[in-house]
């Protein structure tokens, strides 16, 4: 059995009502041909559509309230956002405070991208973060804090800036070009490596270990001799001495204070003295000749009355044959 077009009415009109809660129908709608029915409220729209007297369906499409606001912050990529990473944003380099997507801009104090580092206007070659956003590093080319320099790839121990970034020479401690020793704080002029990185030896004139001196010269008859102060028994002839045999023995020909031997210096000396006891006394037992009294020795000594009558007496025997 058919429905006239009154009852299509109806019958859409309690769907209506049925569906979004309407107060009742406001009247038919009368057409010839296609006719269309639309209801509108504020939390849905719904459309009948009848074509050549047959419903073609409702549609329902929900208009309950305005989009939702985005909030930058919220983890949520929303209409509007390029990224949200919520608490991370602004500091994670990917996406800004702004939930905006970060483009690595070196200078901009945000590290980013593939920077190492980022200190903003901090940065520099001789700062710990480069022009560059990269950490400062011995061996980079750039001296940074804390180098003496900095080479790059040349670099080296025996160069003039070593692989530690510190300037390579005298007392660095590792010996390099000319150097002979390198002691590093232990060099010194009175050490074994002086401060010039020689080796510390006599004549140099610097008094080094094991010397008592050194003028830095090898004449021996000047206050230093040999890197020792010139001494009486050091067996080196000064110009003060009249002899340095260098030993203490006494009775060979060069007594120890550099004096040579004579009679009468109180020290017997071998082959040459029977005795000297060092005085001018010719009663005791050891003349002013460095032999015991003798008659025959021209010396009145010990017992002997005229040492003159007896040397007299032997002259006349000596020439009395010439007159028999």
């Amino acid at each position: 059995m058919g429905m006239g077009r009154d009852s299509i009415s109806s019958l859409i009109c309690s769907l209506a009502v049925a569906t979004v809660g309407l107060a009742g129908c406001s009247g038919d709608d009368t057409a010839t041909g296609e006719s269309t029915s639309t209801t509108t409220a504020t939390t849905s729209t719904t459309t009948a559509t009848t074509t050549g007297g047959e419903s073609t369906g409702v549609d329902t499409v929900d208009t309950t309230g305005e989009p939702e606001k985005a909030v930058c912050g919220d983890g949520i990529v929303s209409v509007g956002e390029e990224c949200d990473n919520g608490a991370d944003n602004g500091s994670d380099g990917i996406c800004s405070a702004e939930c905006t997507e970060v483009v690595a801009e070196c200078g901009d104090g945000v590290v980013s991208g593939s920077e190492e580092c980022d200190e903003g206007a901090g940065n520099g070659d001789d700062q710990s973060c480069t022009s560059e956003c990269l950490n400062n590093v011995c061996g980079d080319g750039k001296q940074g804090p804390g180098e003496g320099c900095d080479d790059g790839d040349a670099n080296a121990d025996d160069a003039a800036c070593s692989t530690m970034c510190q300037p390579t020479g005298c007392g660095d401690g590792v010996v390099n070009g000319d150097e002979e020793c390198d002691n590093g704080d232990e060099n010194g002029n009175d050490k074994a490596c002086t401060s010039e990185c020689k080796e510390n030896i006599c004549g140099d004139g610097f008094q080094g270990p094991g010397e008592g001196c050194d003028d830095g010269n090898d004449d021996p008859n000047d206050a230093c001799d040999a890197c020792m102060p010139i001494a009486c028994g050091d067996g080196v002839q000064q110009m003060d001495e009249a002899c340095d045999d260098g030993n203490d023995d006494n009775t060979d020909a060069c007594i120890d204070t550099c004096v040579e031997a004579s009679c009468g210096d109180g020290y017997v000396w071998a082959g040459n003295e029977e005795c000297d006891d060092g005085n001018a006394d010719n009663t005791d037992a050891c003349t002013t000749v460095c032999g015991p009294p003798s008659c025959d020795d021209g010396i009145l000594s010990g017992d002997e009355e005229d040492v003159l009558r007896s040397a007299l007496a032997v002259e006349i025997l000596d020439i009395a044959p010439h007159f028999s």
